[in-house]
């Protein structure tokens, strides 16, 4: 007989839990709270009391800001396996930073910031596993500022592409697409239009093809092979 679904079980291998002895990772079990969020809808935005941080179980969370001439600023799209606004916890804050919308329909897992900073000062070993844990996630987050400052608008979508892309069955690769083409374009720094005539020369190219919430790529390695090697220049 096939053991039972946890419905937890993603976030255990999160870096905030990993770690847990099995009877800390079961006292903290109930805490959990599962939230279901239809596509565009606002999960808290910024400047509401700090209460919970959370981990994306399936769809897409954008983290935003809007600036002082309404134009809107993606700083992250937050995807299945990962888990954000925990370091509001970390530095004390009291608010959230940013705006959190679903990019498209969502569940997530909140945890209270309260059961969990307690059972941090109970076991403060787990700190340790825990700075860890953040310095290969803030490494990763310097990695990607890096690639989009010195990257052109070609290379960088080709190179988010090719980190996203699955195997997929019928052969070559597919890249699922959670969020609109507006927060796509945001999230690599370059104008909407520009993304589109991009997205046009790579299906003319036969680079790519559309598909529902997706794109196709026939042949991962020949797009891999657009992208420049040398000298790359900002856009």
């Amino acid at each position: 007989m096939s053991p039972a679904y946890d419905p937890l079980a993603p976030a255990r291998e999160s870096y905030l839990f990993a770690h847990l002895s099995e009877p800390a990772w079961q006292r903290l079990r109930p805490a959990f709270q599962r939230r279901r969020l239809e596509s565009g809808a606002l999960l808290f935005q910024q400047g509401d009391p700090f209460e919970h941080f959370f981990f994306v179980l399936s769809g897409g969370v954008k983290l935003f800001r809007m600036s002082a001439e309404g134009q809107e600023k993606v700083l992250e799209v937050v995807e299945p396996g990962a888990t954000f606004a925990e370091a509001i916890m970390f530095s004390g804050g009291h608010r959230y930073p940013v705006n959190a919308e679903a990019v498209t329909e969502s569940v997530l897992l909140a945890m209270p910031q309260k059961p969990y900073m307690e059972l941090l000062k109970k076991q403060p070993e787990l700190c340790f596993d825990l700075l860890a844990g953040m310095s290969r996630r803030l490494h990763g987050l310097v990695m990607e500022i890096n690639r989009l400052t010195l990257l052109r608008a070609r290379e960088r979508l080709i190179g988010y592409l090719v980190r996203q892309a699955v195997p997929a069955e019928s052969g070559g690769a597919v890249v699922k697409l959670p969020m609109t083409r507006k927060v796509l374009a945001s999230r690599l720094s370059i104008q909407p239009e520009t993304l589109s005539r991009l997205l046009g020369a790579l299906k003319r190219a036969g680079q790519i093809r559309e598909a529902e919430s997706a794109l196709l790529i026939p042949d991962p390695a020949a797009l891999r092979a657009l992208m420049a090697e040398e000298n790359p220049d900002p856009e």
